[in-house]
């Protein structure tokens, strides 16, 4: 699937374009708070829209975070 600006989507992942537009620190400051993951790498700006959760992805990752607690718990345990 083409985007509008020209990357590339299989639903999966994003592959941008090769072009790079460099952005300054004080740029990406300045950029909204509208949910888009914005990490500045090297000037590079990389933007991952925020992933929503559902409560069944809640749910199991706090019963893993619970069982990987009680694991560390026993190894720690002095």
């Amino acid at each position: 699937m083409l985007l509008t600006d020209g990357a590339v989507s299989d639903n999966r992942y994003t592959l941008m374009r090769t072009d790079v537009s460099w952005v300054t620190t004080e740029q990406l400051l300045a950029m909204p708070d509208d949910g888009v993951d914005r990490e500045l790498i090297h000037g590079e700006l990389r933007e991952n829209a925020t992933t929503k959760r559902n409560r069944f992805h809640t749910r199991t990752v706090s019963r893993l975070t619970y069982i990987l607690e009680r694991w560390l718990d026993t190894k720690l345990a002095f």
